[in-house]
């Protein structure tokens, strides 16, 4: 046929679809409705409430982030009776429709970035006799399934800088509904699928043509024809079954719902409520179907609100028809939270599903999440799981995963088996296209017959429509598709585990080639969250001294929930709207005064009332030594316990897992020498600055080695601006945007007991940061305390370290270290322009090395012996005001001797992220002791805590330096048994053999061990 024909017939089809879809509602009345709008939800029970107005089709009814309740009524007309009706709702955003008993029952809501023909707006009501009185209640939402309208980030001054929405009534229909039109709608939809897939090149193309004219010359333009034409198709294209070397799609309805991203969290409740209930209903259609969720988080947030709902979940979860995915609490990023928040996650998300549906999930689930950290294959594993899916690499710019099921092998050597779905979306569309394409892109298609397909639509929820699944039952045996069933994930995986040996490898991180500016967007909300890792950690610890009996399981539980909550990958990267901020910064706050609080309970329980004294107790396995502020009464005296004393802080070394008592002594009057020259030495090192704040030497006495190959500490300033997901990226031609470098000024330097410290302050047009640079007199360690008043648009702030060392470049991840390459000999090495580093990163040759510690940050980049740091960033999508406000932060130089294991640099990592806590007008008893401590050259004493469900003591112990490493594990009050348990203290495994008060163990490279300690 002459390709000019074939568009011809073609466009004969797009013209025949716009008819087909206008005679599904071959006649309609409107609606009468009356609505009352809110600034915030208002519950079911209370809308009576409110006062209500007339509104019609076409008019506003709100602006953005507003509620409404509708009232919807009709009365059947006679011309109706007899036919299948249903309402035609479009409110202009998101909205959910209740039972006459306030039971949330079928969402109706439009349009979705992923997929334009996505328009749940027909609610089915069935047949009615005439004069049926209709009432339905609804409550919409005014915003849509991704959030409001924001600004195009390119915009300088925009009216509104965080956004509108002008939700309007687009459709208020009573409709006979042609339900064999619909279906026919469906069948060529698929058959217009096939036909691109195959092209017209091909003679199943050519057939699809050929076949989708036939239907249309016997559909005639006449609805009467609808089932005469879908019985033709039946017969002569969807008889043909497929082919027996067909590879079979596992489909899960699946609705990726962001617990925050371009909507604040309260607006995810009603997403949940959205999704579950149409899911729900549409199960009633479709008996085969299954549906899966993940995120604890969302299960927490029906069950609170949604009580009724909840329940009809519960009970699809026992029929089988309803999957529980994902071991933890939400979708959390895995770059940014520690090992321990990681280890929480599934505590707390598998306890969760145990207690409430007696169900243990076997699989993480996080088929969003941008970068997945080296050592997650033991925290899954230990955690109880067994498997792990995501298809986000897939979103990879510069390398194409060479796998999609295969054998993940962490920093330990643990291995998880593996899937990422090969249509690379967890928006499956259920269309030939996507599926044919799938199969062929499958990497071991030669030997695995399965693979998964997320259907529906993602992010801001939703899930599959009934379109959706109307697609997939012409899908599920038809020639030249793979066949489809609806199956589990976990039935998956268990089919691929009998062909674990076959599977492929991939050893160490899954690293996203993209997305890299999220180690840096929203600096207070990452300083938040290390803040709060930090401080829960501390207070575990302290409270496990005391009686068990008085242990605030309450407060720790209800803390680490926020915290898990807002390490949900839209949140902690920071690429969320700044109403997501605003709350989640408030929580970070409340999580840290707890803690306080409750520390001072503590110390009131175990210590002795002592006026004038204070009691240092430091939760670290590691010998505590640095600069800690005197309580406000105590400054202007002499302190005695202390190596140091200025007017307002002291100097001290407290020991590991320990406390040391300090007391008040006399008023004193403090000397400080001023310093002529911006030097800063002691005995080990010597630091010399420029004028402008740059460091010109950095001089190691011990190793007598020169650091810098050329000025260190340099501003640099980038012009930050990538083409799409502003705070999402950063692009790869950064480095050639430098625009400048903030320049210093000396103020001022003195030194005295405690420390020596210049004062530097660094401008440009728009900000103003000020350095104090601190070296303590028993330390290598440079303390680089910053404060920044940044106010910036679209500009990257990074700090570099020139140095001469040629090495290895190892960075902190999650319980555990990993190396990557200093070089961009490869693709793969020159996508790894920024990666995440968390406490520290270190670049070391043989006989010394150099680490970059930080307190709050974490975009790394060492190549070519340049280390350097991301500080702050500037975007404007989504949140206008990202960042723009006062910061404070502490990055470090370390140089050391030997490699980095030799320079102590995880344990120096450690004291700068974890101060002692400071016990005011106490003491400690002469017979106080801790619960444990450790002794041993590279295994740390990571988490001292209660057990969960029992008095129980529960202890995490680290093997930090990639080596077989011995530990003494001594305990200090009487230990009956001590026995392994797993991540989530589930097991009761093998018992330890006792010595005295000690346990003797030896950890293998990155192990992770979980003790429980029995009285």
């Amino acid at each position: 046929m002459h390709p000019n024909v074939i568009t011809m017939y073609q466009e004969r089809f797009s013209e025949f679809m716009i008819c087909l879809k206008r005679d599904i509602y071959p006649d309609s009345v409107p609606l009468s409705a009356k609505f009352a709008c809110t600034d915030d939800p208002v519950k079911f029970e209370d809308r009576l409430k409110l006062e209500y107005k007339e509104i019609r089709q076409g008019e506003v009814w709100g602006h953005e982030w507003q509620s409404a309740w509708f009232n919807f009524t009709a009365e059947v007309p006679e011309h109706f009776s007899g036919k299948e009706l249903c309402l035609l709702i479009h409110t202009g955003g998101e909205a959910l429709m209740f039972d006459q008993a306030g039971n949330p029952i079928y969402a109706l809501t439009g349009f979705s970035v992923f997929d334009a023909n996505f328009y749940r707006d027909r609610y089915v009501i069935g047949k009615k006799d005439a004069g049926t009185k209709l009432n339905y209640w609804i409550e919409g939402a005014a915003n849509g399934l991704f959030g409001i309208l924001l600004p195009d980030f390119h915009e300088l001054k925009p009216a509104a800088k965080h956004g509108s929405f002008s939700p309007e009534m687009r459709r208020m229909e009573l409709a006979v509904f042609n339900r064999e039109v619909w279906e026919l709608m469906i069948d060529m939809t698929v058959m217009e699928s096939m036909m691109k897939v195959s092209t017209t090149d091909t003679r199943r193309g050519m057939r699809m043509l050929y076949e989708i004219n036939q239907a249309i010359d016997i559909y005639n333009f006449n609805p009467a024809n609808a089932a005469k034409t879908r019985l033709y198709l039946k017969e002569k294209v969807f008889s043909k079954t497929a082919s027996s070397t067909a590879m079979t799609t596992i489909c899960i309805g699946h609705a990726h719902i962001d617990v925050g991203w371009m909507w604040p969290v309260r607006e995810s409740i009603r997403k949940a409520a959205r999704t579950f209930s149409t899911q729900l209903a549409l199960m009633e259609k479709y008996p085969d179907y299954i549906f899966g969720a993940s995120q604890a988080e969302l299960y927490m947030m029906v069950k609170e609100n949604y009580p009724a709902l909840y329940e009809r979940i519960k009970e699809k979860v026992k029929e089988g028809r309803w999957e529980i995915q994902g071991g933890m609490w939400v979708e959390a990023d895995c770059n940014l939270i520690s090992g321990e928040s990681m280890v929480r996650q599934f505590l707390y998300g598998k306890n969760f599903f145990m207690d409430e549906f007696g169900y243990d999930v076997k699989n993480l689930w996080i088929p969003d999440v941008f970068g997945y950290s080296a050592s997650m294959p033991q925290i899954i594993k230990k955690s109880g799981c067994d498997y792990f899916l995501t298809q986000k690499i897939s979103w990879s710019r510069i390398n194409k995963f060479p796998h999609n099921t295969f054998r993940w092998r962490g920093i330990d050597g643990t291995e998880v088996i593996t899937h990422f779905p090969p249509e690379d979306s967890y928006n499956a569309l259920c269309t030939p296209e996507q599926r044919i394409k799938a199969e062929n892109r499958f990497k071991e298609n030669a030997y695995l017959d399965e693979f998964i397909s997320l259907l529906g639509i993602g992010d801001g929820g939703g899930g599959p429509s009934e379109e959706y699944l109307a697609r997939n039952e012409r899908l599920k045996d038809w020639d030249g598709c793979p066949k489809a069933k609806y199956g589990t994930a976990a039935e998956f995986f268990e089919g691929v585990a009998e062909h674990e040996a076959e599977l492929p490898y991939w050893d160490g991180e899954l690293y996203l080639e993209m997305h890299r500016g999220t180690l840096t967007t929203q600096a207070m909300t990452k300083k938040g969250n290390r803040y709060c890792e930090q401080a829960l950690a501390a207070l575990e610890f302290f409270a496990s001294c005391a009686d068990l009996n008085d242990y605030p399981s309450k407060q720790i539980a209800n803390a680490y929930r926020d915290l898990l909550r807002n390490q949900f990958h839209d949140i902690l990267p920071g690429s969320s709207i700044k109403m997501v901020y605003d709350r989640t910064e408030k929580e970070h706050a409340e999580t840290l005064a707890m803690c306080k609080t409750e520390m001072k309970n503590i110390a009131a329980r175990i210590f002795e009332t002592a006026p004038d004294h204070c009691t240092i107790v430091n939760t670290l396995s590691t010998p505590w030594s640095g600069i800690l502020e005197l309580p406000e009464s105590w400054c202007g005296f002499d302190v005695e316990g202390a190596a140091g004393v200025n007017e307002n802080s002291i100097r001290i070394t407290v020991p590991a897992t320990s406390f040391t008592v300090i007391k008040k002594g006399k008023k004193k009057q403090f000397v400080r020498q001023t310093l002529s020259r911006p030097v800063l030495e002691n005995e080990f090192v010597r630091y010399e600055f420029a004028p402008d704040g740059s460091l010109i030497s950095a001089y190691d006495k011990t190793c007598r080695q020169e650091f810098m190959a050329q000025p260190g500490n340099i501003m640099a300033f980038y012009k930050d601006l990538p083409p799409v997901y502003d705070a999402w990226e950063m692009e790869i031609y950064y480095k050639r945007n430098e625009i400048g470098v903030m320049k210093g000024e000396w103020v001022s330097g003195f030194a005295d007991d405690v420390a020596s410290e210049l004062n530097f302050v660094f401008r440009s047009e728009k900000s103003v940061l000020s350095q104090r640079i601190v070296l303590r007199p028993d330390s290598k360690r440079l303390d680089f305390i910053t404060h920044a008043d940044w106010r910036e648009g679209h500009i990257l702030l990074r700090t570099e370290f020139p140095t001469v060392i040629r090495g290895r470049a190892i960075y902190d991840i999650q319980y555990g270290q990993i190396e990557r390459t200093v070089h961009d000999n490869t693709s793969w090495d020159l996508a790894q322009y920024e990666v995440c580093g968390q406490r520290y990163a270190d670049l070391s040759c043989h006989n010394f090395g150099m680490a970059l510690l930080n307190d709050c940050k974490y975009g790394y980049r060492i190549k070519d012996g340049n280390i350097s740091l991301s500080l702050l960033r500037a975007p404007k999508h989504p949140d206008f005001e990202a960042d723009i406000r006062e910061h404070d932060f502490v990055y470090s130089l370390l140089p050391h001797a030997g490699d980095i294991n030799a320079g102590a640099v995880c344990e120096e990592a450690a004291v700068l992220n974890r101060a002692p806590y400071v016990a005011e007008d106490f003491a400690a008893p002469a017979d106080f002791d801790f619960p444990c401590r450790i002794e041993s050259d590279g295994v740390s004493l990571e988490i001292v805590k209660k057990a969960e469900k029992s008095n129980a003591k529960i202890v995490r112990l680290v093997e930090y330096k990639g080596s077989f490493s011995k530990a003494e594990l001594l305990f200090g009050s009487s230990v009956r048994k001590v026995s392994y348990t797993n991540l989530i203290e589930w097991e009761n495994g093998e018992e330890i053999m006792l010595k005295g008060n000690k346990a003797e163990l030896t950890l293998k490279p990155y192990e992770i061990v979980t003790l429980k300690l029995e009285e």
